[in-house]
């Protein structure tokens, strides 16, 4: 939508590009100057890739904004093959960074969640991928604590969030009880690492 003389009016229509019929497509969306992220956490199997490569376990769009139109510019999807990954269940970036949350699947302890954090390389004017940032290993969780559900960069700080957290101990056996826990990390030589 676009606003002209306190008047919101409709103006370009966007899509999933690969799968124009997605529900999930707009999961989160984060817009800043010219760019526009769009998520898409829908898992479906692409059979033109390989055996290996075929899970597709969601999607981002990346749109710039040119001569007044959102033109699809990249597509970042998941290092992850496990189904139902939810790969851009969250999203955050600042200048060149974006960070992406990937909380997985419900259920499954082989999967604690992620966070993929990616680098804008202005000679291709790509994203890249920088580094892949996991629960820390503060406690052998008995659920998946969903790392990555939220994620936020900003000013220079990054969080992670993960809505179950296995650090609590106040759990019965007849009381279901979800208590969040945010992750800091911080930049250690160009690398991020949890802030202990």
């Amino acid at each position: 939508f676009y606003r002209n003389n306190g008047i919101w009016s409709e103006g370009q229509r966007i899509t999933n590009p690969i799968i124009p019929t997605s529900s999930q497509f707009g999961a989160d969306i984060e817009l800043q100057n010219s760019t526009l992220i769009i998520s898409d956490t829908l898992s479906y199997y692409d059979f033109a890739l390989p055996y290996t490569e075929y899970k597709i376990n969601g999607n981002i769009f990346i749109y710039k904004l040119v001569d007044d139109v959102w033109t699809y510019t990249q597509n970042l999807i998941s290092p992850n093959k496990v189904l139902d990954a939810q790969f851009g269940y969250s999203i955050s970036f600042e200048n060149d960074l974006l960070l992406i949350g990937e909380p997985g699947p419900e259920d499954q302890l082989t999967e604690l969640g992620k966070a993929y954090l990616y680098l804008f390389n202005h000679d291709t004017e790509l994203w890249e991928a920088k580094q892949t940032l996991e629960f820390p290993d503060l406690v052998n969780p008995d659920e998946n604590p969903h790392f990555g559900t939220q994620v936020l960069l900003q000013d220079g700080m990054m969080f992670i969030l993960s809505s179950d957290n296995p650090l609590q101990d106040n759990r019965t056996s007849n009381v279901s009880f979800i208590n969040g826990l945010v992750t800091q990390f911080r930049e250690v030589d160009s690398e991020w690492v949890y802030n202990d």
